[in-house]
């Protein structure tokens, strides 16, 4: 009889084991989340706090599937990934407890995550990006360095953030490489807002653009550290702003960003990958219209200067060059002769698909025994063209 019962309890054991093997393999798990009380308002950061949570718990799980030190980046991209769809990957099992701690809101969340579906969606973003680095197409590029200021201004290291922004732009579509170059100026120029500095970081992001066409630079400087009982916060300021090397366009993204956490050193790198997230998804918006304003039909909108040395009768040569500029499909913004004797055309045109097009036609149009130019690699700002009689 006892031996009897002791294999029913065996089959039962093992009709249960079976049956868990059968369903998708879940984790549960209870987390806490934390963010601001800004302006009394309680209900916005109990909404906060979960999502501080949630986001904790999505990075702890994909994080058990990313082990590589290199895919840090592609977890965070996972983990934005899920939290914006959230539909079947967690689900918030119970509220456990919520409560105001001074100017902090603090809640606990009973959480389960489907490891199977994030598992599929690591496999997938893998499977994404490694087809866009293989694939060999015209698809806009995009160079990007960033740097980090500690609360006394001090450089700090900022590559992991990188990679994330590479990620997150190669996942929107775009062709990114680090520029090192650039980023190693930025962290040795504290004032990163000068006129000068802003040019001289133009100027070496277009000399080594190697099939880019802009530069994402971004800033993010750690404001402000304290403790609030038992609970550090972070404030961080993002800065970073998109600029194009062809075309005079820029685009910039400002904000402050603060977080919460059991110490300082995880409340800065809260705020610091909030500031980075936002930052990034706002600019890669506004990259994506820039490009779709840009390339219609296959042709480019391009606003450069143009640059004509040799000129030694302004009445013939100047009105040649208007006129060959018009023959070209050019419209020329602005003009004027500089101390050196060069005429230089600030110009519209919206008739090419490269730049070397446009200077072919220009060299064609204008005549008069118009060469190219050497190119001034120390010149300032967006990238010219250059042309000699």
């Amino acid at each position: 009889m006892m031996m009897t019962k002791v294999y029913a309890l065996t089959a039962a054991l093992m009709t249960g084991i079976v049956l868990l093997l059968a369903n998708p393999l879940c984790y549960a798990e209870l987390v806490e989340g934390q963010a601001v009380i800004e302006n009394g308002d309680i209900g916005k950061a109990r909404e906060a706090a979960m999502r501080d949570a949630m986001r904790t718990f999505v990075e702890r799980q994909v994080g058990i599937h990313v082990q590589s030190t290199s895919e840090v980046a592609m977890n965070m991209v996972v983990s934005d990934r899920i939290i914006t769809r959230s539909d079947g990957y967690v689900q918030i099992n119970q509220i456990v407890s919520g409560e105001a701690v001074g100017g902090i809101y603090v809640v606990k969340l009973d959480l389960t995550a489907d490891s199977q579906k994030i598992d599929t969606a690591i496999s997938d973003l893998k499977g994404r990006l490694e087809a866009i680095d293989s694939q060999n197409t015209s698809r806009s590029g995009i160079q990007v360095a960033v740097t980090g200021r500690n609360e006394n201004g001090g450089a700090k290291s900022t590559a992991d953030l990188m990679r994330y922004v590479q990620s997150k732009l190669e996942d929107a579509g775009f062709r990114v490489e680090i520029n090192d170059e650039v980023s190693a100026y930025m962290d040795s120029h504290p004032d990163l807002d000068s006129v000068a500095v802003s040019a001289e970081i133009r100027r070496l992001s277009r000399n080594t653009q190697e099939g880019a066409n802009a530069l994402l630079r971004g800033t993010l400087s750690t404001m402000s550290v304290s403790r609030e009982g038992k609970y550090a916060k972070a404030m961080v300021k993002a800065s970073f702003e998109l600029i194009g090397f062809e075309t005079s366009t820029a685009n910039s993204y400002v904000d402050l960003f603060t977080a919460v956490a059991p110490t300082e050193r995880e409340a800065i790198q809260k705020a610091e990958n909030m500031a980075t997230q936002k930052a990034v998804e706002a600019l890669s918006q506004k990259a994506l219209k820039t490009v779709q304003a840009e390339f219609q039909g296959g042709v480019k909108n391009l606003k450069m200067t143009t640059i004509f040395y040799g000129i030694t009768n302004r009445s013939t040569q100047g009105e040649q060059i208007r006129q060959g500029l018009n023959a070209a499909g050019c419209r020329i913004i602005r003009s004027s002769y500089a101390r050196d004797g060069s005429f230089r055309a600030y110009l519209e045109s919206s008739s090419y698909s490269t730049v070397e097009e446009l200077k072919n036609a220009i060299l064609q149009n204008v005549g008069m025994g118009l060469q190219e130019g050497n190119e001034n690699e120390n010149a300032m700002g967006a990238r010219k063209l250059y042309f000699t009689f």
